[in-house]
């Protein structure tokens, strides 16, 4: 069934686990992750970036997930992550996203809010959860070459930021990066928990690919209710779909070949989900 993740998060801050935002663009993908979710029966959260919108569109998206998730009993969110075109966060919501990320976290401190207050109000009469982000995230195209401390949340800044634009959850910068380049990642564990002391929402942890299991568990202790899994959902199905095309140069048939990577990504996920401690909580 399809919900607004608010509930969800708000759920999984109290019984001290994540729940999972995993990020699809096509059907095999969005197989293997609730396929995956619906096994262990726990709550998930499917999610587009705005190139992978663009790669298809929001009401395919919507579509496509509603269809496989209409007799599932697992809650199933739809998320728009990093979302920073206002006019495509309003074609998400019309299509029938529930969750969106609105990311103007590059902006200065009162220029963000602003931006997050105007999306707050937009959906919370339509019952969406919006997600906002303070500090950022290193990508591989932006900030890389320099130090992450230098774009860490501040615990302080946090709570203003919350109680003046009224967002449901907030992402934070503590030490994770997007992308695969990432190299040590070293998680600050004084600052998450001074923020989680600060912000009684649901905080989200974006980059959480390729972090060593033993941080996530211990930043889900310290307040994370939502863990973003990208990367290796990418690297888990392009590397077995390529071992495939490899070992039958000659099929032609895209059924016999894509279901290596539904596998693949399935076993990604299902080890997150147990990681995170959502199993069971659907």
């Amino acid at each position: 069934m399809i919900v607004s993740s608010k509930n969800l998060l708000q759920k999984a801050r109290k019984g001290g686990y994540a729940v999972g935002q995993f990020n699809t663009v096509n059907l095999e993908t969005t197989l293997a992750i609730l396929k995956t979710a619906e096994k262990l029966k726990s709550p998930v959260i499917i999610a587009t970036s705005e190139n992978e919108v663009g790669y298809s569109a929001p009401q395919t998206i919507v579509a496509l997930v509603s269809a496989i998730a209409k007799n599932s009993k697992i809650p199933v969110a739809i998320h728009l992550d990093h979302g920073s075109n206002f006019n495509l966060i309003k074609e998400c919501i019309l299509a029938g996203y529930t969750s969106i990320h609105i990311d103007t976290s590059a902006k200065p401190f009162f220029q963000n809010a602003l931006a997050v207050k105007k999306v707050v109000a937009l959906c919370r009469p339509k019952g969406i959860q919006v997600e906002a982000e303070l500090g950022q995230i290193p990508t591989p195209v932006r900030n890389q070459k320099v130090a992450r401390q230098l774009y860490f949340t501040n615990s302080q800044e946090a709570a203003d930021f919350v109680a003046k634009t009224g967002t449901d959850s907030l992402a934070i910068s503590v030490g994770t990066a997007h992308g695969a380049y990432k190299g040590k990642t070293k998680i600050d564990f004084e600052l998450l928990g001074e923020i989680g002391k600060k912000v009684k929402i649901p905080l989200v942890l974006h980059g959480g690919s390729l972090v060593p299991d033993a941080q996530i568990k211990k930043a889900v202790k310290l307040g994370i209710s939502k863990v973003n899994v990208n990367t290796e959902l990418r690297q888990a199905f392009t590397g077995a779909v390529r071992k495939e095309l490899e070992a039958k140069p000659q099929e032609i048939v895209p059924y016999k070949i894509l279901p290596a990577g539904i596998t693949a990504v399935s076993k990604i996920v299902e080890g997150k989900i147990k990681l995170f401690g959502s199993q069971n909580k659907a």
